[in-house]
């Protein structure tokens, strides 16, 4: 009986951790029950209409919020936003005399204007997004104020008073437009690109980045939307109360926080849940209601607000810190067995490329990538000075050095991940510059960072279809589509993941390692580069990433391998090139050298000859 209790309360305390949406259902469920028992008032249709008004409100205002809290950063000026557009809208209706549609019309552009500064100040010049939406929140506070002279603003039509107090088919038409817009931030969030892209970036920014996403313009896309879902509320907001007030929505901002945070979107980016974040709306919407209904004064609910948000983060870091493995993500005991054979075909037919990419490359007297002069700076460092480097198709070479030596910098150099500040860079005998990682991918540079660069709060497929997501309708992802070719590749290169479902952080060391190497090599590449490619194996895994090496090679790829084990360098490549303090020690045929001599051109020792 003990057992099965331990059992029962392991898979319940599983449920609620990883699934993000039920740690909020249940308690909000909870709270209904227990208030319409204590009052059954509460479950009247005229309370339940006014509730469902309120929550309209601040659950627009959170799901803006969830978008760049997804994304990493953080809005905390959407209350004054929302409370500025609205004050336009009135002010332009009564004032100016302008027409209902058009007087929304200069709202709703007052929020995206309001959205494209924040993201200019937060993406593009990098200032903090907390200090960034708290100057714009004051702003649009004391441009309200100027506005209306302090006033409130009144007198609206009865054309505009119906958005916020009429009714279609007996629903009112702000819970109706909220649930609009939550349905099309759900599929944003959960079933299109740009949602896989935000929850990348907050995940990991700078593997999003070597992905060949545009994070500046990805970033300031969400403030602009966060804010134009903040218009609506406020324009909503005035019909619904009649009035425009500069000061009407001050203090909501934290509640769509709290709303969005025990909702189940991470505090610290990369996870959200837009069914959470209806819930947790929903809970903060009725806290006051709540509060009346059982007699208990409104001073309280500040109070209450405070421990929400307290709660809220403590659990939301307890979920991120906990080390225990669901039961969906058991890692596999992998028995001792040969090394198989790598299947590419079935890799790039996984990751939905041609067959031809197999296509045997008879080894050319031409390097199909050529650096000269490369040369680098981090501040007063000299990463890299005049380092030049050739690798030809269907060659390894080998990229061996000590820590510091500027080996992985060149290849970043190679992968579009850094500039360089002097030198050139010829692909086919072409000069070309590469604009970022992804023109580098287009040209048909794949790379496999030392990092691994993979989302941890993602899933297998989603790191391995990171930034080439397949789509229907252009933008939708096609889930089914992605975790079968997941599946496909995973076996294609033999590495034993338990299911592309599973999410990063549940992986060991090997299987993340795993992962990236698929990744890697699913991309189809004419040159891929490798950088410690072996680093988190065992002896076996090893072995296999050697056989895969072997396989593209054969298939005409020209492969780059840094790696520190000199056994494993000398039993792959072709051959070796030493960097030593950011410069070239040299390149030797592995027919030509030893281990001894590749040891001696790292460190700069000379070779002593034997005397016997």
């Amino acid at each position: 009986m003990a057992e099965l209790l331990r059992k029962a309360s392991k898979h319940v305390v599983d449920r609620l951790v990883h699934t993000r949406e039920l740690g909020v259902i249940v308690p909000l469920v909870v709270i209904m029950v227990v208030t319409g028992a204590i009052n059954p008032i509460f479950w009247s249709s005229a309370n339940l209409f006014n509730v469902a008004r309120d929550v309209s409100f601040l659950l627009i205002l959170s799901l803006g919020v969830t978008l760049v809290m997804l994304g990493g950063g953080i809005d905390i000026s959407v209350a004054m936003v929302a409370t500025l557009s609205g004050v336009v809208t009135g002010y332009t209706m009564v004032n100016f005399e302008f027409p209902v549609p058009l007087a929304i019309l200069a709202g709703l552009g007052t929020g995206l204007t309001c959205g494209f500064i924040n993201g200019f100040v937060a993406a593009r010049l990098g200032v903090p997004s907390i200090i960034t939406t708290l100057g714009m929140m004051f702003a649009a506070m004391g441009t309200g104020l100027v506005i209306t002279l302090g006033r409130p603003t009144f007198g609206f039509p009865d054309t505009f008073l119906f958005l916020g107090l009429g009714r279609i088919a007996g629903i009112p038409v702000t819970v109706l437009v909220a649930l609009v817009l939550w349905f099309m931030m759900f599929v944003l969030v959960h079933r299109s690109r740009l949602g896989y892209w935000m929850a990348a970036i907050g995940g990991n920014e700078e593997a999003a980045r070597r992905a060949g996403l545009n994070v500046l313009k990805l970033k300031w896309l969400a403030y602009i939307i966060s804010s134009f879902y903040a218009s609506i509320s406020g324009i909503l907001m005035s019909a619904r109360l009649g009035v425009a007030q500069a000061l009407i929505g001050w203090g909501m901002e934290l509640r769509a926080i709290v709303a969005t945070i025990i909702g189940g979107t991470s505090l610290f980016g990369g996870v959200a849940t837009i069914p959470g974040t209806l819930a947790g709306a929903t809970i903060m919407g009725m806290l006051t209601d709540i509060l009346v209904l059982l007699h208990i004064s409104a001073y309280w609910q500040d109070l209450a607000v405070g421990i929400l948000i307290i709660a809220a983060v403590l659990f939301d870091t307890y979920r991120r810190r906990i080390r225990f493995i669901p039961e969906f993500a058991q890692r596999l005991v992998q028995s001792d067995v040969a090394v198989e054979r790598p299947d590419l075909a079935l890799v790039f037919k996984g990751a939905g490329l041609s067959t031809d990419t197999l296509a045997s490359g008879s080894k050319n007297h031409e390097p199909i990538l050529k650096m000269r002069g490369i040369t680098k700076y981090f501040g007063y460092v000299h990463a890299l000075d005049k380092v030049d480097f050739d690798i030809y198709p269907g060659e390894v070479m080998a990229l061996v050095g000590d820590n510091g030596a500027g080996k992985s910098t060149l290849v970043k150099i190679a992968s579009g991940s850094l500039e360089l500040d002097e030198g050139k860079v010829f692909m086919d005998g072409e000069r070309v510059v590469f604009e970022g990682p992804r023109d580098a991918a287009s040209r048909g540079i794949a790379m496999l960072y030392q990092d691994l660069s993979l989302v941890e709060c993602r899933d297998v497929a989603a790191n391995l279809f990171l930034g080439r997501e397949p789509t229907w309708w252009r933008w939708l992802v096609d889930r089914k589509r992605m975790f079968e070719g997941s599946q496909m590749m995973q076996e294609g290169v033999r590495m034993k993941i338990p299911s592309p479902k599973t999410t990063v952080q549940f992986l060991s060391g090997g299987q993340r390692q795993g992962v990236a190497v698929a990744r890697a090599v699913s991309q189809g590449a004419s040159i891929l580069i490798l950088d410690e490619p072996t680093a988190a194996l065992g002896v076996q895994e090893a072995a296999q990433v050697e056989a895969l090496i072997e396989e593209l090679r054969a298939a005409g790829c020209a492969i780059v391998v840094i790696s520190h084990n000199l056994f494993h360098v000398f039993s792959v490549a072709d051959r070796i090139t030493v960097l030593r303090g950011g410069r070239n020690a040299g390149t030797w045929q592995k027919k030509d050298t030893n281990a001894d001599e590749i040891v001696a051109a790292i460190t700069g020792a000379k070779i002593l000859k034997s005397t016997r």
